[in-house]
């Protein structure tokens, strides 16, 4: 994720607006989801969110919005320096400062391989197939299949700049079944995986 740091901070700068930090993500998820069969919805989805605080004349002002503009740090500052004049009162200590190391997370993301929505959509379909093959007295059955990948971003004025990436698979199975009395019962199961959609299938 590309977010000019530098932008923000010299937007709340102008304002009067020190110390000021800033939260940043945006995400990309195909999703399908199927039920006796058939393909009931699919999505391709892109969500992105920023938000701010900081503190004017003693005062906290914040503002989060929903999608990540060429305007957003222009916007951020215009609405950190409004609210601010019915914000609580802060101190500076609230803000990280430096002087810690963060612990960087040992991930592999070139081992995660990302699937297109035909290939969750296959996936899913011959799931909930094989789900029903399984028991004859399974009379209902949904399978929820989508992955994410995203990338988050956490910074101020005064030390702190650190970022995060998400990739992983998500499968959702839900059942109605007959006992031999004919009643029905549910059941249902999640499944993770951080690497490629033959994993969570497996």
């Amino acid at each position: 994720m590309r977010i000019n740091t530098k932008k923000y901070i010299e937007e709340a700068h102008k304002r009067g607006i020190s110390p000021v930090r800033f939260a940043c993500s945006l995400s990309k998820s195909y999703s399908v989801s199927v039920f006796n069969g058939e393909v009931e919805e699919q999505h391709i989805g892109e969500v992105g969110s920023v938000g701010g605080k900081g503190l004017v004349d003693g005062k906290y002002g914040s503002f989060s919005a929903d999608g990540i503009r060429e305007d957003s740090p222009s916007l951020l500052a215009d609405k950190i320096l409004e609210n601010a004049k019915y914000g609580k009162e802060g101190k500076t200590s609230d803000f990280y400062t430096g002087g810690k190391r963060y612990r960087k997370v040992a991930i592999d993301e070139k081992a995660f391989v990302p699937s297109t929505l035909q290939e969750l959509r296959e996936a899913a379909l011959a799931l909930e197939k094989e789900v029903h093959a399984k028991d004859s007295r399974i009379k209902k059955c949904s399978v929820d299949l989508a992955f994410t990948k995203g990338e988050s971003m956490r910074f101020n004025d005064v030390g702190l700049k650190c970022s995060k990436k998400t990739f992983y698979y998500l499968c959702n199975i839900s059942l109605v079944c007959e006992d031999e009395k004919g009643e029905p019962r549910t059941a249902g199961n999640s499944v993770y995986s951080f690497t490629t959609l033959a994993d969570v299938l497996a």
